[in-house]
């Protein structure tokens, strides 16, 4: 097998087989959650590994569960030794754990990639049974078959194209989606054509695709981590920018122009003005279909940054978007302070400060007449890891190209958060979280201002080798509105508080390099407005086997039992390679899937899974379009991952 095709491979499946390396950062409870983009992220580090021995300060922040203090303690070592020769050597960097760094170094490399062609390909099938409502009926004008295909080609380390399609059950086009790029880059300089991402600073004024929520990592997920300009070839068309995008460094100052125009789905009304954009990006009815490319936006931009000082760092972004038609959302009751107009400028400030083993970060973003910012600092000290952080997003701070750090969106809520890591010994750790917020306006499900609360607390213990025990317990406290009955019978509707409770115990157990168990115990209780009280519980049971490089298998069931929607219990899990989800279950019943790779000779990798859901005692599933009947769903995926 040639050199590049051993890259090419390794890029196309590497990340499949660390997805639990990197779990705390792709377990995200919540529909807002995106586990998908996340991992692309990852994907393109692992396929953009740094040379040690040149990267910048703000690239090795980007890495993944690599502080800022650690970065500036790796350049420090760099220094004193004229440069690493292995990146075996970062375990002699002060304040590095074995445990960081085997996380971060499938990102590193030393010295240059020889400069040969490679290039992927992969196609992915992937289809579900029962057909729903929507194909039995006739309403969705495709064929129930996912088809979706992914290529690159790419020159040593100055030259890539790349391009995506995906066709979604029920959709018609096999290129629906489809997303291309072209990235040149040189010592200095760097131009993306096509599709491409935008994220600085602390995301508050301009951040496109995957922005964090709160989860298990309870440090790293609140200073964000902006990488530039990135390719995008993801599978969500709100998260990329489509146009040109170039950088230029000189000295110790970076430059960012871009420009992007394109077309969004929306709902256009008799008089001619866009009322909401569509982010569900399907096209299968023709309600769909009639929404595609209603709305022309095109967008300006420009972003410079630098080191002021050796411990200080400040970037300035101002862009403005256009749209056409304009926008105008009628819904003044619940929607006051959404986008309307033809456009709108933003722009702000922010700041990356080290003072010692303490981080200063935050950002002030100004729109219109409304402004919002966020400041927080992280220490990192021997045994211990912190982070406080504050925000301040008014109702009036409208964004649509905000990723600031916040329990849902970064618009109309104030907030606190606090997190911990302490490591009192080798084997054990604890982690916490308190995130306390205020919504200063009603929100679109509740009909006033409201407050709440969240936390977490976690114990990993490593009992023995091969054994490791987690112990998570959740809160969540916050308001949904409720009807209720005045003195004289007359219906309303209030805010009521509401109360969530979970708890999860955890084993994975490795007897062997080639095989591990996971078990798990997940618990519920919910505490809902007019003294209603429901719990729910789920079971799950994993196997991997993995007994030679060119072949793996995974497999796993669980059983759950809820007593409605509102307890239903989110479930981390792996697919196809590439593909990962975040999955809501409730009800009753049992969910097991199967997964089988193998490579028949060097330059191919075969992939195939099977999931079946089984809802004990319903008589359908779903709803709307996507109701199917019966009380069973099975899912079968295929894929090819090639390398050239």
């Amino acid at each position: 097998m040639r050199p590049c095709g051993r890259v090419l491979l390794f890029w196309l499946l590497l990340p499949s087989s660390l997805l639990a390396q990197y779990e705390d950062l792709l377990e995200v409870e919540g529909k807002l959650s995106k586990p998908e983009e996340r991992l692309a992220q990852i994907e393109y580090l692992l396929d953009h590994p740094l040379d040690l021995n040149r990267a910048g300060l703000g690239e090795l922040e980007s890495l993944p569960y690599l502080s800022p203090g650690l970065a500036r303690e790796i350049i420090k070592e760099r220094n004193r030794r004229g440069g690493f020769k292995r990146v075996e050597d970062l375990l002699g960097v002060r304040g590095m754990r074995r445990g960081i760094w085997l996380k971060i170094r499938p990102f590193l490399r030393i010295g240059k990639r020889v400069q040969l062609p490679s290039g992927g390909l992969r196609l992915r099938l992937e289809t579900k049974r029962p057909n729903p409502r929507g194909i039995l009926q006739g309403d969705y004008r495709g064929d129930p078959l996912m088809v979706y295909t992914k290529g690159r080609v790419r020159y040593g380390d100055r030259l890539e194209v790349g391009f995506l399609t995906e066709k979604e059950p029920g959709e018609r086009r096999l290129d629906d989606l489809l997303s291309s790029y072209l990235c040149l880059k040189g010592r200095s300089s760097e131009l993306i054509l096509g599709n491409y991402q935008v994220q600085f600073g602390q995301g508050l004024v301009l951040w496109t695709g995957y922005s964090p929520h709160k989860g298990m990592e309870v440090i790293q997920g609140v200073k964000r981590k902006g990488r530039g300009l990135i390719p995008y070839t993801p599978t969500n068309q709100l998260y990329s920018l489509n146009g040109l995008g170039v950088r230029l460094s000189w000295r110790s100052l970076l430059f960012f122009g871009f420009i992007s125009a394109r077309r969004l789905d929306a709902t256009i009304t008799e008089e001619g003005y866009a009322s909401s954009i569509y982010e569900g990006g399907y096209h299968r009815t023709q309600a769909e279909e009639e929404k595609r490319n209603r709305l022309k936006e095109r967008l300006y931009g420009l972003r410079v940054e630098g080191d002021l000082k050796s411990f200080l760092r400040l970037g300035s972004t101002l862009y403005l978007i256009r749209y056409s038609p304009r926008l105008f959302n009628p819904d003044y009751e619940r929607r006051r302070f959404s986008l309307r107009g033809r456009g709108r400028r933003w722009g702000g400030f922010d700041l990356d400060a080290q003072l010692g083993a303490m981080t200063i970060f935050g950002e002030l973003g100004v729109s219109a007449n409304s402004s919002a910012w966020i400041l927080g600092a992280q220490l990192e000290e021997g045994i211990l890891e912190a982070t406080v952080a504050y925000r301040h997003y008014p109702p009036s701070f409208i964004n649509p190209y905000s990723g600031g750090f916040s329990d849902s969106e970064p618009i109309n809520e104030n907030g606190f958060y606090l997190g911990l890591r302490l490591r009192p010994l080798s084997k054990t750790e604890f982690r916490f979280y308190l995130d306390g917020f205020k919504h200063p306006w009603r929100g679109y499900y509740q009909v006033m201002p409201w407050e709440g609360e969240k936390y977490l607390f976690l114990l990993k213990r490593k009992v023995s080798r091969g054994l490791d025990l987690c112990l998570r317990e959740t809160e969540a406290k916050g308001a949904m509105a409720a009807k209720v009955s005045d003195w004289y019978g007359n219906p309303r509707t209030i805010n009521q508080n509401y109360r969530k409770r979970g708890i999860r115990c955890q084993m994975d157990w490795r007897p062997a390099g080639l095989i591990s168990f996971r078990q798990r115990w997940e618990g519920l209780w919910i505490d809902l407005p007019g003294n209603r009280r429901e719990r729910g519980n789920l079971l799950r049971f994993d196997f991997t086997y993995h007994p030679r490089v060119r072949a793996k298998m995974r497999c796993g069931v669980c059983f759950f039992q809820t007593d409605s929607y509102n307890s239903r219990i989110w479930i981390y899990e792996r697919g196809l390679p590439g593909v990962i989800r975040n999955l809501p279950l409730w009800g009753e019943g049992r969910r097991f899937h199967l997964g089988i790779g193998f490579t028949p000779f060097s330059h191919l990798w075969i992939s195939l899974i099977y999931t079946h859901t089984l809802h004990w005692g319903e008589e359908t599933t779903g709803s709307g379009y996507e109701e199917r009947k019966g009380n069973t769903i099975s899912e079968v995926g295929f894929q090819l991952d090639l390398s050239l």
